[in-house]
């Protein structure tokens, strides 16, 4: 009988001690709520400027960050001299920003856009048509003067900056694709394009010959994407390379498409970026 009270006293005990252990667990979060989180994570102490986007299609909040460069220079210079325009933005709604997808529509047009430098908050329209210095990121703010050449800056950051970016067009029956550089940066490898196949048919094995030139002997990957929007993607492939300096080194990478609809192909080597519209 003793026995039997010490075995049941003991295991009263370990409740006990286990009740008291869970009691401080952290709940996690739920993931119904209706109120988008702000998430910390997404800061990055080195750069000079953090970028987000409300993505085109609504999926959610995309991010970039830069550094210390020509470009991210001249924009905070442009903003620390610009003027206010005497016009206010009233506060939209008490969202704050969680990077990654969304599990509502945001209160903003699709392609908004926000500028993160130092403490201070800018929105800028879809088209770039309007900038604000904002309290907080859906907040009131006060208007600003922009300029041509700012639009140019920020658009060049977002979408090439710190790439030497290149761009350009294949049409039916090409057999090459000439690339206009739209983003001066510093790189390793210059591309060029010395050959391209594309099959207008489902599933197709399309090809394209790049030839590249390095300052220095180096392996590189050349990495090529191909997708016709965010989320529909088709094959891409890459292969590593050992480049001597200044001589020139031929390479074939595959990728696939659609038949009757443009897409996009991206290659990127060292810091150079080639992107490639796939005309139908």
């Amino acid at each position: 009988m003793e026995k039997k009270l010490a075995l049941l006293l003991a295991v009263c005990l370990l409740l006990i001690c286990a009740s008291g252990c869970f009691s401080n667990n952290v709940t996690e979060p739920s993931t119904t709520s209706t109120t988008l989180n702000h998430n910390q994570d997404y800061k990055y102490p080195n750069a000079k400027i953090t970028f987000l986007q409300y993505t085109w299609d609504g999926w959610g909040i995309s991010v970039k960050y830069l550094g210390e460069s020509e470009v991210t220079d001249r924009i905070i210079t442009a903003l620390d001299t610009m003027k206010e325009t005497g016009e206010t933005v009233k506060k939209i709604s008490n969202d704050v920003i969680s990077i990654g997808s969304v599990s509502k529509s945001l209160p903003v047009e699709r392609g908004t856009m926000w500028m993160e430098i130092g403490d201070n908050i800018y929105r800028l329209t879809p088209d770039l048509s309007q900038l604000c210095l904002v309290e907080t990121h859906f907040g009131k703010g006060k208007v600003l003067a922009i300029t041509d050449e700012f639009k140019t800056d920020v658009n060049s950051a977002w979408n090439y900056a710190p790439y030497d970016y290149f761009i350009g067009e294949y049409h039916q029956g090409d057999e090459t694709v000439e690339l206009t550089n739209v983003f001066q940066a510093a790189s390793t490898v210059k591309l060029s394009i010395k050959d391209i196949k594309v099959e207008r048919e489902y599933d197709p094995q399309n090809t394209i010959t790049v030839e590249l030139i390095s300052t220095i002997d180096q392996e590189v990957t050349i990495n090529l994407r191909c997708q016709q929007s965010d989320d529909n993607m088709a094959l891409g492939s890459s292969k590593s390379v050992s480049l001597e300096k200044d001589t020139p080194t031929t390479v074939e990478l595959t990728f696939g498409g659609w038949p009757n609809t443009y897409y996009w192909i991206y290659l990127k080597v060292a810091n150079t970026r080639v992107e490639i519209k796939i005309q139908p």
